[in-house]
């Protein structure tokens, strides 16, 4: 393939685009060959397929790098993320460089072709970050502009992200650690910020998409891997970091979890990630998309994971359910995700049992389980809501 024809008129047409962007020549004569070459660029890599896949030795089926030798690239699109020209096109067209007077014109004419790009290729471009990361770079860009003249290539830009992203749910992992996991919270968080302004993208969101779902999923993913109990101790881990399946505390006296605490512990530190990146999805969302996302929260995560949790027969896993839920009240800044997680202590049930009957049933069952309980509801009043201290205060 090194030397087929298609690859030789790639590179053609790569170095022509390339030489278009290089200074700041946005006349229009430059304009329309750029065009030309990019599109049939763009058409090359759209047209490529992805390598057959070859089976990997089970020797090799937990290798780090598994997931990229499953789904390789074609040798074009390769030398394509490998040129960064995609990173040079989103600077060429930066709209604090570009003349005010084409500004415009140049953004729907960049969004056009991205769309192409990523709605029409036969690999997912998306896995690549050199082509990710740039069409990210350029929504940052663009995110504070207010022209409606390219408001209409802008949208659908964007319903074909969230496409690609409902569609591959290895993209979907927003709560993976690294460059990756950044790019697609960045991806997710700049989408639900644009529904704000936009009601078709608020629309796909809440009923075209399963964006919102995902982040219940998710979090429900990442509690059950939690440790199931506490282990009370003076020393704690002897390498400074707590086993997955396991938690020290503190000593005697201990009723909540310290940021020394759950700092040792990589699940729950990962857990806390991902629910600070959905309290954040939660402000910056749209009133639709804000109710989908708490709805889904509160179905999906609330009632059936931390429910189930706080209504087990094992006192030290109801300990550490209720120390979790404790931190998680203490660790939320956004008033709607708040407001969802009081619901949830004061109104819910779970078998017909009212979740806060449960927890104030429980109060003088164990010393360890009655310091968090108290805990608890402490900060629960902390958070000055009418309806939860009459609650607390009547029963």
């Amino acid at each position: 393939m090194v030397g087929s024809p298609s690859l030789e008129f790639f590179f053609s047409q790569l170095r022509a685009c390339t030489c278009l962007i290089h200074g700041p020549d946005y006349s229009k004569r430059n304009l329309d060959c750029l065009s030309r070459h990019l599109k049939c660029l763009f058409n090359i890599i759209i047209t490529e397929r992805p390598p057959d896949i070859q089976p990997i030795p089970a020797s090799f089926s937990d290798s780090p790098h598994t997931t990229e030798q499953c789904q390789p690239f074609g040798p074009i699109l390769v030398a394509f993320a490998k040129s960064a020209f995609l990173q040079q096109l989103v600077v060429w067209v930066d709209p604090a460089r570009v003349p005010i007077d084409i500004r415009s014109f140049l953004l729907r004419f960049i969004f056009l072709h991205l769309d192409l790009l990523i709605s029409q290729a036969k690999q997912n471009v998306l896995h690549s970050p050199d082509v990710l990361r740039p069409i990210l770079h350029l929504l940052v860009y663009t995110k504070h502009l207010q022209e409606v003249q390219f408001s209409q290539e802008l949208s659908h830009l964007l319903k074909s992200l969230c496409v690609l992203l409902c569609r591959d749910s290895s993209v979907l992992k927003y709560s993976r650690k690294g460059p990756a996991g950044d790019n697609v919270r960045d991806a997710f968080l700049l989408i639900v910020a644009l529904s704000v302004r936009d009601p078709d993208v608020a629309q796909y969101l809440t009923s075209g998409s399963d964006l919102c779902p995902v982040l219940a999923t998710g979090l429900s993913g990442l509690y059950s891997s939690l440790p199931k109990k506490l282990i009370v101790s003076s020393t704690g881990p002897q390498n400074g970091i707590s086993p997955s399946k396991e938690l020290y505390v503190s000593g005697a006296g201990w009723h909540r979890l310290s940021k020394q605490e759950w700092s040792s512990c990589q699940p729950l530190s990962q857990f806390l990630s991902t629910l600070d990146f959905c309290d954040l999805a939660v402000r910056k969302a749209s009133v639709p998309v804000r109710k989908h996302i708490l709805f889904y929260i509160y179905s999906g995560f609330l009632l059936p994971v931390l429910g189930s949790a706080l209504h087990q027969d094992s006192v030290d896993e109801v300990v550490a359910a209720t120390a979790y839920l404790e931190l998680f009240l203490r660790r939320l800044t956004e008033p709607a995700l708040i407001g969802v997680f009081l619901r949830f202590i004061i109104t819910a049930e779970f078998d017909s049992l009212p979740v806060l009957s449960t927890l104030i049933n429980r109060l003088n069952l164990n010393p360890t389980l009655s310091m968090v309980t108290l805990s608890l509801f402490r900060t629960v009043l902390g958070l000055n809501c009418e309806d939860a201290m009459y609650s607390l205060v009547f029963q």
